[in-house]
């Protein structure tokens, strides 16, 4: 049997729509709902929203950089750095703000990738403050991205809503999976690894496993 606990407005949540959920070094909780960010001590909510500078209260994706800085994204606000009381939207990020952004992750070399609703694998390079974008144009599946996952082979695979883009950060495009490869279904969600280098690749139907040598 398990301890199962529900939090949600009955609890002191402001919206029961949790799109995301992060756990800092400190061991807070921090949700994000479509009422702005939520950070949960253990017995106390606290709401971060409009009124602390953000653009848009429905929070997509949470993401805090190992020893860096701390971001969100919004249905219609683009990205912004989050202090841990405000918000706060960089100008040399203005392209995004026009961008529904569904997830945000990083590597190495200072670089954020940004999996965007429509356009596609932003990524920012916050040395040089260069963006560049990974899409139909040059081999992305679809421009719809959900996960990005950074494999222990140095690839990148992004999940779209036709497939999976299996990208190569020095050779480029490297391969792709989609429903024609006998996936379980054409919309996939997530990608993990696990210990022996095996993908899992979630799925509107189920879940398909990619073997280390390609097969499925």
């Amino acid at each position: 049997k398990f301890n199962i606990k529900t939090y949600s407005v009955n609890e002191g949540l402001p919206s029961s729509n949790v799109y995301d959920v992060h756990t800092d070094e400190k061991g807070y909780l921090w949700f994000a709902t479509s009422y702005g960010i939520v950070r949960y001590d253990g017995s106390d909510y606290k709401q971060f929203g409009v009124n602390d500078g953000l653009k848009d209260a429905i929070i997509y994706d949470i993401y805090f950089e190992p020893d860096g800085e701390n971001w969100v994204s919004t249905e219609f606000g683009g990205m912004a750095k989050f202090d841990g009381n405000t918000f706060e939207y960089l100008p040399e990020l203005a392209i995004l703000d026009t961008m529904v952004i569904n997830y945000i992750t990083s590597i190495r070399d200072n670089e954020l990738w940004i999996g965007t609703d429509q356009h596609g694998v932003a990524i920012w390079n916050q040395e040089t403050d260069e963006i560049r974008f990974l899409n139909k144009e040059n081999g992305i599946i679809n421009n719809q991205i959900w996960d990005i996952h950074f494999s222990s082979d140095n690839e990148v695979w992004i999940t779209t809503m036709e497939g999976v883009a299996v990208y190569d950060r020095e050779a480029g495009l490297a391969a792709t999976y989609t429903s024609k490869d006998t996936f379980a279904d054409q919309y996939t969600y997530e990608t993990v690894e696990d210990l022996i280098g095996r993908k899992w690749v979630a799925t509107s139907d189920g879940v398909t496993i990619i073997q280390p040598d390609g097969s499925i």
